[in-house]
């Protein structure tokens, strides 16, 4: 008997049959099994990297915008301070001319320095308000 009808003879008996499925098994346990196991864990492992990346990028991302936004928010301060300061200095110029020109207009008659100095902050606040400065 050859190697060829000896297997076929043995794979038609029950005891072939048995051995043949204990084979197939046994096949599947040692490279199917494994084979998946090893991929599910590389699938998981990419998707860990994937989304550590993304939340690197998100990181970054708001880094940059909360230092774009401090840059403005800081350049706004700056701007405020100077209308600030442009402001008071026009403010203290318009008092400087109410008071001159109270004592321009009143000096001669009115001796009282308080009196000059509430008829200028009268002409201020109603330069003020007239103009909407």
């Amino acid at each position: 008997m050859g190697n060829l009808e000896f297997i076929f003879v043995f794979s038609n008996t029950p005891l072939g049959k048995f051995l043949g499925a204990i084979l197939a098994f046994l096949g599947i346990g040692i490279f199917a099994l494994p084979a998946g196991i090893i991929a599910s864990g590389f699938s998981e492992e990419v998707q860990r990297k994937k989304q550590e990346k993304i939340a690197a990028n998100l990181e970054q991302s708001a880094n940059s915008q909360s230092v774009k936004m401090l840059a403005d928010i800081e350049l706004g301060l700056e701007q405020q301070q100077r209308d600030l300061a442009l402001y008071v200095e026009s403010s203290a110029e318009l008092m400087e001319m109410c008071i001159q020109t109270a004592k321009q207009k009143l000096g001669s008659h009115i001796k009282n320095e308080e009196i000059l100095r509430d008829l200028a902050i009268h002409l201020y606040s109603e330069t003020v308000r007239k103009f909407e400065l």
